[in-house]
């Protein structure tokens, strides 16, 4: 067995100096756990930190988000307003989101009804004063296209805040970004100071991309008190905000050039030629009737449905039918599918395929989705939007009426009624959720648009109506059990009712 080189030196230094050999030996076995622990923390590092031969050109730029939004932001925008225009999923996902996230209102709250009845009397008058409910449809459709949408609080003549208007994204300075000589910074249009706080907006007159000619191309300085920047914060100090199909704008642009492609492969596949090739010392004739020449003087006979084709002898035909393929059906479905989760909307929402769905896959789909909605309306629309412009609407009425118990009063989000997906079942269940935890009524009526003490006010009022007419009716718990049927007491001994059925 031959000896190392390495042994003969270590067995060396140990015989002339002991303590030396020591060392070496305590140094050796030092390096051999620190190369074995080296190995076993590669063998626990995450995998998708991993620089292999596939994965080794794979690897973030370490921006912050404001950093890696900036360059791209105007492309995102435009190809999501392009596909919109033009691709038929991404139009309808639009619509129905539109839909589905419009209809929010404020419900005022405080301990004193009076300052209730005159919040809520207030907001109603700025809500139709600001003609909001024709304008929340255009807002929701600008958030969800451009990512954000600014709105300006303008005077109407000396009375401040009285009207809004509504400016997309694209009029926001994305180019501003800068240090200005007081400390604030400005990035792509947006001013916070030191704090970080929002203090501006750096606002173009115009949209840059309008058909006006005497533009204004400098931007100009609003304090952000008299804007509403609404867009969905994904990120800390986020500047600007993303069009909410980022994550599906390539996929669905691809499935409409695999359409086209599918589309002009199939007509191909519809089409049926017939190649004649004359016969040995035959020539070209009118075999089919109408005849042309192409570029090369070639014959070309024009084949029509109901025509039969008399040949000569030794003339040889081939029809040429190309074959159908299939499986391209599946595969724009399951694209569709793909882009539709990138969306956060249900696939069925967005091509209205219900053909393999049923009461349990529908509901699978509704229930995140509504929790997606909800999502958006408590962390975007209400308080980004709707609660400032409550907040807007008191501020005015304490300077009109000098109640400053006013600005006590806090604003409720109240959200329009879903549709059931079974309405039957959906109840049922609400039902004996109410049962187990009644205290969550309040909750459940907001959810469902409804505010609950006006409910129960009218409740009580249609109550005392039926009792003094003697009315029962099905749906009242006080008088009849869960089948319908009269409760036990309110029947006399010879079964003749004392009132009179509703």
């Amino acid at each position: 067995m031959a000896l190392s080189l390495s042994w003969m030196i270590d067995r060396t230094v140990e015989w002339f100096s002991p303590s030396s050999a020591l060392q070496r030996t305590r140094s050796r076995l030092a390096l051999d756990e620190m190369k074995a622990g080296a190995q076993e923390l590669e063998r626990r590092r995450y995998e998708a930190a991993q620089r292999s031969r596939t994965s080794g050109d794979w690897r973030g730029n370490g921006l912050s988000g404001n950093a890696n939004l900036s360059p791209d932001l105007s492309w995102i925008r435009a190809r999501v307003r392009h596909m919109e225009q033009n691709q038929t999923e991404v139009a309808t996902a639009v619509r129905n989101l539109t839909v589905d996230l419009t209809g929010l209102d404020i419900r005022a709250a405080h301990p004193t009804k009076q300052v209730v009845a005159k919040a809520q009397k207030a907001w109603s008058a700025f809500h139709e004063l600001l003609d909001y409910v024709v304008k929340e449809k255009v807002i929701v459709r600008e958030v969800i296209l451009g990512g954000e949408v600014l709105i300006v609080l303008r005077p109407r003549g000396k009375k401040p805040s009285q009207r809004i208007q509504i400016l997309p994204g694209e009029q926001l300075d994305q180019s501003k970004t800068e240090i200005l000589a007081n400390g604030n910074t400005v990035v792509m249009g947006v001013e916070r100071d030191a704090e970080s706080d929002v203090v501006a907006y750096w606002i173009f007159p115009n949209h840059p991309g309008d058909m006006i000619g005497t533009m204004a191309w400098a931007s100009e300085r609003i304090e952000a008190r008299y804007v509403l920047h609404v867009f969905e914060e994904l990120w800390p100090d986020q500047a600007r905000g993303v069009p909410w199909f980022y994550a599906s704008v390539l996929t669905d642009d691809e499935i409409e050039q695999l359409r086209t492609a599918l589309r002009v492969k199939r007509r191909v596949e519809a089409c049926l030629s017939i190649h004649v090739t004359p016969g040995e010392g035959g020539r070209e004739g009118d075999l089919l009737g109408s005849t042309s020449k192409d570029d090369r003087g070639r014959q070309i006979d024009k084949l029509a449905p109901g025509m039969v084709l008399y040949g000569k002898a030794g003339d040889k035909v081939e029809v040429i039918n190309p074959s159908a393929s299939g499986g391209a059906d599946a595969f724009v479905k399951s694209e569709v599918m793909r882009a539709s989760a990138a969306k956060g909307v249900p696939h069925h929402i967005v091509s209205g395929d219900v053909s393999n769905a049923n009461y349990s896959s529908l509901r699978a789909d509704i229930v995140p989705y509504h929790r997606r909605l909800d999502d958006w309306i408590y962390t975007v629309f209400g308080p980004k939007l709707l609660k400032r412009l409550f907040k807007v609407c008191m501020e005015l009425a304490v300077l009109e009426t000098g109640d400053k118990r006013l600005l006590d009063v806090r604003g409720e989000i109240a959200v329009p009624e879903r549709a059931w997906v079974d309405p039957y079942k959906d109840i049922m269940a609400l039902k004996e959720r109410l049962r187990l935890f009644p205290g969550q009524l309040p909750e459940v009526m907001a959810r469902m648009g409804i505010d609950w003490r006006e409910a129960f006010a009218l409740q009580a009022e249609v109550n005392e109506v039926a009792d003094a007419d003697k009315l029962i009716y099905d749906a009242d718990p006080r008088l009849t059990a869960g089948s319908g049927a009269i409760q036990a007491g309110l029947m006399p001994a010879d079964g003749q009712d004392k009132s009179k059925a509703a």
